[in-house]
């Protein structure tokens, strides 16, 4: 829109409609601030290959009262399905209750394979253990279980950013984690303000996603 301050890049996805913006640089950042952009949620691709996502996104959405520990046993569960299938995954604290599990992958399949892809790994551990888990946005249909959202990868849906604040009390941010970071022994799921990650990212030994690129798979191999 007009508002939107000529700093921040913008990208064609329809012939006939309007762009959408594009944080190409901390310059971008800050003029989708100034705007009021507290929230900033991406698509699974890049404007090199906008009809070929690069990353798979997972988001452990678990019902209301259920332990934190649960969410870890799901992703660690999620980790070994996905590694059998010869890909790596990364764990993502979202700033609320669930977890998104990404995979980084090599933009060479299109949004509607990944899709089906990613749908049928969340079917499986559905199938598996429906005790635990569910494929249902019905909320009714999700009560004591896991929903396995992989709606997330589809064009034009998206996903929340890493370090990204999130629009609630505290601003919580969705911060990139390693995997000994999921401990199993917290009921409520870690929490960490925009005042907080700054002395975190400052404290750590490395960057718990710095394999990310390195760990792209194909989906077509």
């Amino acid at each position: 829109g007009g508002g939107v301050p000529d700093v921040v890049s913008r990208v064609a996805v329809e012939d006939d409609g309007d762009p959408y913006a594009m944080a190409a640089d901390v310059q971008s950042l800050i003029g989708l601030t100034q705007i009021g952009a507290i929230e900033l949620h991406v698509w699974g691709s890049r404007k090199t290959h906008l009809d070929q996502p690069d990353i798979i996104v997972f988001d452990l959405d678990p019902s209301e009262e259920l332990p934190w520990t649960a969410v870890v046993d799901a992703a660690t569960d999620l980790r070994i399905r996905l590694e059998s299938l010869g890909l790596v995954a990364f764990a993502r604290l979202t700033g609320g209750k669930g977890l998104h599990i990404v995979v980084p992958v090599v933009p060479s399949a299109d949004w509607r394979s990944v899709k089906h892809f990613a749908r049928r790994v969340a079917g499986e551990m559905a199938r598996d253990e429906p005790n635990r888990f569910t494929t249902s946005m019905s909320k009714s249909r999700r009560k004591g279980k896991i929903f396995v959202d992989y709606l997330r990868n589809d064009r034009g849906s998206t996903a929340i950013t890493s370090y990204s604040p999130r629009a609630r009390i505290g601003a919580p941010v969705a911060l990139p984690i390693e995997w000994s970071e999921l401990r199993d022994d917290q009921e409520l799921p870690p929490k960490f303000s925009v005042l907080q990650v700054p002395e975190i990212i400052q404290s750590r030994k490395r960057d718990p996603w710095q394999d990310f690129e390195e760990a792209r798979r194909s989906l077509t191999d």
